[in-house]
């Protein structure tokens, strides 16, 4: 199906009834938000004193970077949108139609470069080298200390509300039930596992490990992946459990998602050319903003999982605007409309607005930091990150 002509669709209207609507929505802004690539473990914060692998070296890998099944993970996201939205995108790259953001980390970097790398493979009068199919994109990335927009769980507004819920009598019941897991764990780690973060990181590090070849510990089989993948999604659950959580955790980078679907309706969208935002994140904000959503999907985003907007326009009515969220399975590789409750898959604006009000925060309520530019130079520290992806991209080419 030709993503910019729905034709014929099931739409709600805006007093909540459902009725078939003739409309042809065309895509007219995009709004992309995804985990990086699969990785080898971090050492500052996926380590526990008896793993036989504490020592392990994943070179010429560094800590907590992509491996090439995430690089290549990353780099099928681009074809992906390349497929379903080329026309919207035309063969050229143009600076002022893209804003691409990524975490200050250098997986989260190399997975943005990689995305926009089988996004935009140079065409025409763009081909500056025949033996590379690869250009430069603009991307910019935020100091981690300021950067409260992709990393809102660090802000101290989030962090006391989040305290708050964790000694409520409802998380320390659905908690309590782990405690004889969360007991053993602590044994046979040698490190006190007392929380769901905790079991996160942990459950992270033996997939992590199990994927590069590693044989686990005998004792591991007794939890994983389960019942620590249970406790994981808890831990999701939990950081945007309630409305609060849900304001200040995926909420603050849909307030600045549906700022921009109400600029582009207004005319007020800078620049006018641009077409679509492109956040290279982690699995904590592609959850949270599930949960947000209140699709609750991915409930656990797999390596290169992606939530996509689209902003449609009737191409009859200028001043009917639709929504229409995706969910990019990554690993699987599948594409799957979601639907907003109490609306249908291609929502009108206002009504979509009007169901995520609540989960919408306003400008007091949440840390602000740096100004990242929407166009101009990019902010990241140096073009190492550049050169990397520029030498994935021609290994890409010659296999």
């Amino acid at each position: 199906m030709n993503p910019t002509a729905v034709g014929l669709i099931f739409c709600s209207t805006l007093f909540g009834f459902y009725d078939f609507v003739t409309c042809y929505p065309e895509v007219k802004l995009l709004h992309v938000l995804f985990r990086h690539g699969d990785k080898v473990p971090d050492i500052e914060f996926q380590n526990y004193p008896l793993d036989p692998y504490g020592n392990h070296s994943y070179y010429p890998i560094g800590s907590g970077g992509l491996t090439n099944d995430g690089k290549m993970r990353e780099y099928k996201i681009g074809k992906m949108l390349r497929d379903r939205y080329n026309d919207f995108f035309g063969p050229n790259y143009l600076p002022d139609e893209i804003y691409a953001r990524s975490t200050a980390l250098h997986r989260t970097q190399m997975s943005l470069q990689l995305v926009l790398a089988g996004l935009f493979p140079p065409t025409g009068q763009q081909i500056w080298n025949p033996d590379l199919p690869w250009q430069p994109v603009s991307v910019f990335s935020e100091n981690i200390n300021k950067d409260f927009l992709l990393f809102p769980q660090d802000c101290s507004m989030y962090q006391k509300a989040y305290r708050n819920f964790l000694q409520s009598k409802e998380a320390r019941q659905q908690i309590n039930k782990y405690n004889s897991i969360l007991a053993y764990l602590t044994k046979h780690t040698g490190k006190t596992v007392d929380t769901t973060s905790a079991t996160y990181y942990l459950y992270n590090l033996l997939k992590e490990e199990e994927l590069q070849g590693l044989m686990l510990p005998s004792w591991s089989s007794e939890v994983y992946p389960f019942p620590m993948m249970n406790i994981t999604i808890l831990s999701f659950d939990h950081r945007s459990y309630t409305t609060q959580l849900k304001r200040l955790n995926g909420g603050v980078l849909l307030k600045r998602i549906t700022g921009d679907m109400q600029d582009l309706r207004s005319g007020c969208l800078k620049p006018r050319e641009r077409k679509a935002f492109f956040y290279s994140a982690h699995e904590n904000n592609v959850a949270a903003m599930a949960r947000t959503l209140g699709t609750n999907v991915p409930q656990l985003p797999a390596y290169g999982s992606t939530i996509i907007f689209e902003t449609l326009q009737d191409r009859d009515k200028d001043d009917e605007y639709f929504v229409r969220v995706l969910h990019y399975t990554g690993v699987t590789e599948k594409l799957i409309t979601q639907t907003i409750p109490g609306c249908s898959e291609v929502c009108p604006l206002d009504e979509f607005l009007k169901l995520l009000r609540d989960v919408i925060p306003d400008q007091t309520e949440y840390c602000h930091g740096g100004n990242i530019p929407t166009s101009g130079s990019s902010s990241f520290p140096n073009n190492i990150l550049r050169l990397a992806v520029l030498a994935i991209i021609i290994r890409l080419h010659s296999d």
